[in-house]
C-alpha cells in the first residue's frame, strides 16, 4: 500500500486523543448500561477528558491510569451492540478500534446476559484485537442464581477472563494484573462458518492488500454482510480491484436462502448457546432455556415478523396515542387550559397593570401560558413515553434484534434498522 494511501486512511479515522500517544492504549468497549463508564473511572481516577470524536457529535471519554509499573491511556469508547455498526456512536467505537491501534481492548460486559454479550467478543475476536472480557455485574448475576465459569470461557475463548463489580471495586485489582500482562498478539478465533462461507472469506483475504487496522478475517465477514463503511474503505485502499472482491461476496450470497447476516449471526448464536450451556448455570434453567427460544425467534425473518409487529403496535400505542395524544390533551386542555392558565393569567394581570408587560408573561402568546404550557404539556409527555418506551426495548435487548430484522429494508431508502422507531412515532403526530 502506498504512503498517499495510509495517509489518507489516517484522515478519514481521526486521531482520538493526542494525550495518549506514546503511551500504551486501553480501549474499553461495550453495550450501554454495562458499567463501562464505572471501570473507566476505577482506572482513571477523576481526571479525564471529554470531547467529540473528530468529524461527529460522539463523545469520547480518555483519561490517564497508573497500571501495574506503567502508565496507560485508557479510552471509554461510545456503546457499541455489535461490530456491525447500525448507529453512528457504534460507528465511533469501531473507528476507534481500528484507527488507533489499541493494546489492550477490555470488553465490558453484562453478566447476567453473557450469551446476549459474547457476540461482540467473537467480534473482537475475529477482528485480531487483543481482548479481555470483563463479566461486570457479577453481583446482578448471582441475584437471579446465575454462576459462571470462567476457567471454562478463558479456555474457550483462549482470552483472559475477569468477573467484577465495579460499582463496590471488587476484581479492579484482577483486571488490572491482566491488563499490565496481556500481550499484543492475535489470538485464536474460535468459530468457523458453513464452508461456503469459510470459502468466501479465504477468497476475499486473498484479494485484500489495503491495512484496515482489523484483521482481513473481520474485513471479510463484514463485506459479506453488507457493511456499507467496509465496502468504501475496500473501493478506497483496493482500487481496482474491488470489483472481483464485492463478486466474492454477492456469489457467497446467493448460496443460501436468507440474507448472509442472519446465517453469521445464527451460526454465532449457536456456538455461544453451546458454550453458555457449559460455562454458565441458573436455578431456573428452564427460564434460560425460554430465553434462548425468544432470542431465536425474535431474530428470525419469519417468526420474528409477529413480534416485530407487536412492538411495533406497543411502542405507536404507548407513545404515539397515550403519549402525544391522550396525555397531552389532557394537560395541555384540562390541567393547563381550565386550571393553571387562568389562575396565573388573573395573578399578573392583578399586580403588573401594564398590558405590554402582561403580554410577556401570560395571554396568546405569554411565557408562561404558551411557553411553559407547550414545555410541560406537549413535550414533556412525548419525550416522557418515548424514553421509557426505548429504555424497555433496550434493557430487554430488543432493539438490535429488532434493528437487524429492519436494517436490510431501511437501507434501501438510505436508514438503519433502528430508523423504525421515529418513523413508527412519527405516524401519532397530528400537526
Amino acid at each position: 500500500m502506498t504512503a498517499k494511501t495510509k495517509e489518507a486512511k489516517c484522515n478519514c479515522q481521526g486521531n482520538v486523543d493526542e494525550e495518549v500517544d506514546g503511551l500504551r492504549k486501553v480501549v474499553l468497549v461495550g453495550s450501554p448500561n454495562v458499567g463501562k463508564s464505572v471501570v473507566f473511572g476505577n482506572l482513571t481516577g477523576k481526571y479525564v477528558t471529554v470531547s467529540n470524536y473528530p468529524g461527529t457529535t460522539v463523545e469520547v471519554t480518555r483519561g490517564r491510569a497508573m497500571i501495574g509499573h506503567a502508565e496507560f491511556g485508557v479510552i471509554d469508547t461510545p456503546g457499541m451492540y455489535s461490530f456491525l455498526p447500525i448507529t453512528e456512536e457504534e460507528r465511533v467505537a469501531r473507528r476507534v478500534l481500528m484507527g488507533e491501534n489499541p493494546d489492550v481492548i477490555v470488553h465490558v460486559a453484562d453478566a447476567k446476559n453473557i450469551e446476549r454479550m459474547l457476540h461482540l467478543t467473537l467480534q473482537l475476536l475475529e477482528a485480531g484485537l487483543p481482548v479481555i472480557l470483563d463479566l461486570n455485574l457479577m453481583d446482578e448475576a448471582g441475584g437471579v442464581g446465575m454462576k459462571i465459569d470462567l476457567d471454562v470461557l478463558q479456555k474457550a475463548l483462549e482470552i483472559p477472563v475477569v468477573a467484577t463489580i465495579a460499582t463496590e471495586k471488587k476484581g479492579m485489582d484482577l483486571l488490572k494484573k491482566a491488563v499490565s500482562g496481556c500481550e499484543k498478539q492475535v489470538a485464536r478465533v474460535p468459530l468457523r462458518y458453513d464452508g461456503l462461507i469459510e470459502s468466501a472469506i479465504q477468497r476475499i483475504e486473498e484479494g485484500l492488500e489495503g491495512n484496515y487496522g482489523i484483521s482481513k478475517r473481520a474485513v471479510a465477514l463484514l463485506l459479506l454482510q453488507d457493511d456499507p463503511d467496509i465496502k468504501d474503505m475496500i473501493k478506497e485502499l483496493e482500487k481496482d480491484g474491488y470489483t472481483a472482491i464485492y463478486a466474492i461476496a454477492e456469489e457467497a450470497g446467493k448460496g443460501f436462502g436468507q440474507p448472509l447476516n442472519y446465517v453469521i449471526t445464527l451460526a454465532r448464536q449457536e456456538f455461544i448457546n453451546r458454550l453458555v450451556e457449559r460455562a454458565a448455570t441458573i436455578e431456573h434453567s428452564g427460564r434460560t432455556d425460554l430465553k434462548e427460544k425468544l432470542s431465536q425467534l425474535m431474530m428470525h425473518p419469519l417468526t420474528g415478523l409477529p413480534f416485530l409487529f407487536l412492538s411495533i403496535y406497543a411502542l405507536y400505542e404507548f407513545v404515539g396515542v397515550f403519549g402525544a395524544q391522550v396525555s397531552v390533551d389532557f394537560l395541555e386542555r384540562k390541567v393547563f387550559g381550565e386550571y393553571i392558565n387562568p389562575f396565573v393569567t388573573g395573578v399578573v394581570t392583578s399586580i403588573i397593570p401594564w398590558k405590554v408587560i402582561q403580554d410577556l408573561f401570560v395571554n396568546e402568546y405569554g411565557i408562561i401560558t404558551l411557553g411553559v404550557r407547550y414545555a410541560v404539556a406537549i413535550i414533556l409527555p412525548v419525550v416522557t413515553t418515548f424514553f421509557i418506551a426505548f429504555s424497555i426495548i433496550e434493557d430487554t435487548g430488543y432493539l438490535p434484534r429488532l434493528a437487524m430484522l429492519l436494517d436490510r429494508v431501511f437501507k434501501k431508502i438510505g436508514l438503519n434498522g433502528r430508523a423504525v422507531i421515529p418513523v413508527v412515532l412519527g405516524f401519532g403526530c397530528d400537526t
